[in-house]
């Protein structure tokens, strides 16, 4: 089996470390479109939580609850280069808090 490096990685898959504020907030420089997320709180007990671009902006899964999706009222919107909040968002825009967003690229379907 031949061996093909992934040239320029972050075209597919990215982190980002930012501070929340309940506010609109752009998240940029992810260096591709945001389809699939993974966003962790990393100073609280918060909740770890996805959302893809296919079920939509304003769906939240839970990774670690046995709960069903939760449907936000202040969703996100996908760029071509990260994600924007549009306000408060559960557990990823906290004011002050700090997050860990985990971002791939999937074509968008």
């Amino acid at each position: 089996m031949a061996y093909s490096p992934i040239n320029k990685s972050k075209s597919h898959v990215n982190t980002k470390l930012y501070t929340g504020t309940s506010a609109t907030h752009a998240l940029t420089g992810v260096g591709h479109q945001s389809d699939f997320l993974w966003i962790k709180n990393r100073q609280d007990t918060s909740h770890n939580h996805v959302n893809d671009s296919v079920y939509g902006a304003n769906k939240w899964r839970y990774t670690d609850l046995t709960q069903s999706d939760d449907t936000a009222n202040a969703n996100i919107t996908y760029g071509t280069d990260g994600i924007t909040f549009n306000g408060g968002n559960y557990d990823s825009n906290s004011s002050g808090k700090k997050y860990v967003m985990w971002s791939w690229k999937a074509n968008g379907s």
